[in-house]
């Protein structure tokens, strides 16, 4: 179990946020951690960004609702990593997926291993987060439900547009 200390709480909307906390944590995309807050619980997350570490919350609950009011200062723990990190073929083209905080698990895959294209989307413009770093490790496509950014509908809507103008060899 790892010690951190939260430096930011930065509210996106009213129900997400991202958590900065003081320091680097040794997890590798495709893995996850549990975050411990004492006299709250531990829950599972995808690390937004490894060094400081970082992640995306959305409010989904009493744990992720208390995790909204967070102020910084505050003590947490970190248990983990578990699972798999990922290991694509060397040169491999990468085509990552993600919506509300699901950019938590691919944009350090983008940032590794580069020659990513990410599909992010969102209910509304405002719902979206970490896209101007997420478009400098990637080619970001973004889609939002209410056309406020970018494709106006679901992110499968774009991504099956991309993968149509795809050749045979490339798919």
């Amino acid at each position: 179990i790892n010690p951190v200390t939260l430096v930011s709480n930065e509210s996106v909307t009213d129900d997400i946020c991202i958590l900065t906390f003081d320091r680097k944590l040794e997890i590798e995309a495709g893995q996850f951690v549990f975050l411990w807050i004492p006299g709250l619980g531990e829950k599972p997350f995808s690390a937004l960004v490894d060094d400081p570490f970082k992640l995306a919350v959305i409010n989904l609950g009493v744990f992720t609702e208390e995790c909204m009011k967070l102020e910084p200062g505050t003590e947490a723990y970190v248990r983990g990593p578990h699972g798999n990190p990922v290991n694509p073929p060397k040169d491999s083209k990468i085509i990552a997926v993600a919506g509300g905080t699901g950019l938590a698990a691919v944009y350090q895959l983008a940032r590794d291993f580069g020659n990513t294209e990410v599909f992010f989307g969102a209910r509304s413009a405002e719902r979206l987060y970490f896209v101007d770093e997420a478009a400098e490790v990637s080619n970001l496509h973004v889609a939002t439900d209410d056309g406020s950014r970018g494709h106006p509908g679901v992110i499968t809507e774009l991504l099956k547009e991309y993968l149509e103008k795809l050749s045979a060899e490339e798919l």
